[in-house]
């Protein structure tokens, strides 16, 4: 018992310097330049170009995905059993629970839409002055994602993940973690772009679409056309944003 009261008193202790520390962190910010954007961008751009590197980097925008799932479906009263993320670099998540078609619906959804719609928001951020936010934001997902998985592969990779992007936080340099989620953002926006291309040029219209095509009678097609269309817009608007803020 005394342990335990010990361990205790500490942990209320330890709270502030953690308060602190993330404080300071929250505030952490610099402005896009425009070097920091095109370097970025090229950066990107050449990941998803090399097959073997777009192999290893498509984990990233799986985890992002299979999260999409998870919010959504937790928004509309569901319950998360966990999320996959498979060598392929497939995902899967599983829910169960209230609202049974409609939550099956939106949180079936919700998967494409989400890469795109993360980077707009971190983009967003950025350009807002809230790099540190927008780079905690995408942290705490991450953890969530870390007490979700459910196959060893997905645990390495979401802990891996996880580990890169807390040791960007952890060196507290603004230039660092702006151009770092700014690298993010691009990253999530092009990939989305990628698969959008992919699905519309394949016979084989994605689980996603293919699974919304069975719950609402509407063409696999028209589903990749709506994925296609959320890219190109969240795409345009980051490319606005970034393009206003680095001149």
């Amino acid at each position: 018992m005394v342990g335990m009261n010990t361990a205790a008193t500490s942990t209320v202790r330890a709270l502030p310097a953690v308060n602190e520390w993330l404080h300071q962190r929250w505030q952490l910010s610099a402005p896009p330049s425009q070097w920091v954007v095109l370097a970025a961008l090229a950066l990107v751009c050449a990941g998803c170009a090399a097959k073997p590197v777009w192999v290893r980097l498509r984990y990233a925008e799986t985890i992002v995905h299979e999260m999409g799932h998870v919010v959504v479906a937790l928004l509309f009263g569901r319950r998360v059993l966990g999320i996959r993320v498979n060598k392929d670099s497939s995902g899967c998540t599983t829910t169960t629970g209230g609202h049974r078609w409609i939550g099956v619906l939106a949180s079936t959804l919700a998967g494409y839409p989400a890469p795109p719609a993360i980077a707009l928001a971190l983009v967003w951020a950025v350009v807002s002055g809230y790099s540190g936010a927008a780079l905690i934001g995408l942290d705490a997902v991450l953890v969530v994602a870390l007490l979700l998985v459910r196959n060893v592969f997905g645990l390495l990779v979401v802990g891996g993940t996880l580990g890169a992007s807390g040791l960007v936080l952890w060196r507290d340099d603004p230039a660092v973690v702006t151009a770092f989620v700014v690298t993010v953002g691009l990253f999530l926006v092009v990939t989305a772009l990628r698969e959008s291309v992919t699905l519309a040029s394949s016979h084989h219209r994605g689980e996603g679409a293919e699974s919304l095509a069975r719950l609402t009678w509407i063409p696999a097609t028209v589903w990749v056309l709506v994925f296609t269309a959320v890219s190109v817009a969240c795409a345009v608007q980051v490319g606005a944003l970034l393009l206003a803020a680095a001149r």
